[in-house]
């Protein structure tokens, strides 16, 4: 095969490649900069709410060397009657009955509403 055949058949290959991957490549491309600019929204601090500490939510299962998992959140009554389970992030001890103050916050988003405990009621 002479040389001018080669580097023709080595462009056609070449041209070919191009076709077949760069639309792939644009598309991740476009897919990356589109998630870049698009807001991820935040979770918002809407208000304060009051509760009741009802119980504690104790994870199913056991831990890989057989002892029960530690409780890791709350279900606290709220005052308009509704439970929610809240996640335990304080050293402070569970005492049932007792009134919590939470920072109910909504996500700018999709809408969700999660609960951060802040305090004892009777602490203020």
């Amino acid at each position: 095969m002479d040389a001018s055949r080669k580097r023709e058949l080595e462009r056609l290959i070449w041209k070919d490649r191009l076709r077949r991957y760069l639309p792939v490549v644009a598309g991740v491309l476009a897919f990356v900069v589109l998630l870049s600019i698009l807001p991820r929204g935040t979770w918002e601090e809407s208000q304060e709410v009051t509760g009741t500490l009802v119980a504690l939510h104790q994870p199913e299962g056991q831990l890989s060397d057989g002892q029960t998992p530690v409780p890791t959140e709350w279900v606290v009554e709220l005052d308009d009657g509704q439970q929610r389970i809240v996640p335990y992030t304080s050293k402070l001890s569970f005492e049932k009955g007792r009134r919590v103050v939470l920072q109910e916050e909504v996500h700018s988003t999709h809408g969700g509403t999660r609960y951060l405990f802040l305090r004892y009621a009777d602490a203020e």
